[in-house]
């Protein structure tokens, strides 16, 4: 089975206002280079956000994502590759001459958790085979919301540390270099991805 994932639209925002990680640095303001200090806080936050995202699995700030599959992972059930999931737009079957054919949303629903979503079939039937030269794409959101504060107060304060750790590194300009402290690995602990 193979999957590719697509963002349609970006989050708005990082999941950290960039006032709040310049008070967490104890930044001044009101100074000339005012801009360019935001434009350096709001990239590390972002780097931030993605590792963490990564690490996860989880999607903070709300987005628009494609997924094209060419298998479920089982019959009754497929795991979409991001949580938590908030809406799913629709679910279209294109075949080897890329016709394509939607899926009515009483025919598969969505149960989604913090960490975990699900698309399945509708009252526990099957999903729709898909035989070796279909795909399937499913469009939905996923995301804790909009808003920085609609994510987890202990994601935020990882995201927080993280690019706190990236600006007194920065230097550098490389960040996969630069460890994740345990604070911040500690904080991820209820969210880490469990594979079996």
């Amino acid at each position: 089975m193979t999957e590719r994932i697509t963002v349609l639209s970006p989050p708005a925002q990082p999941p950290v206002r960039v006032a709040d990680f310049a008070d967490h640095l104890r930044l001044g303001s009101g100074f000339a280079d005012d801009a360019a200090q935001t434009d350096l806080l709001n990239r590390l936050l972002q780097t931030a956000a993605s590792v963490i995202e990564g690490r996860t699995g989880l999607a903070l700030i709300s987005r628009s994502m494609m997924l094209v599959t060419d298998g479920w992972t089982n019959e009754d059930r497929h795991k979409l590759p991001l949580a938590p999931v908030s809406y799913v737009a629709s679910v279209t079957k294109i075949d080897v001459n890329f016709v394509r054919s939607g899926w009515l949303w009483h025919d598969w629903e969505l149960t989604s958790t913090t960490t975990e979503a699900w698309l399945s079939g509708q009252r526990n039937s099957p999903l729709p085979s898909i035989v070796e030269t279909d795909r399937v794409e499913v469009i939905f959101t996923a995301g804790f919301g909009p808003e920085p504060d609609n994510v987890p107060m202990d994601l935020r304060h990882a995201v927080t540390l993280l690019a706190a750790t990236y600006y007194e590194n920065r230097a550098l300009n490389d960040y996969k270099s630069v460890p994740i402290g345990y604070d911040v690995l500690n904080l991820l602990q209820p969210y880490r991805r469990v594979r079996l």
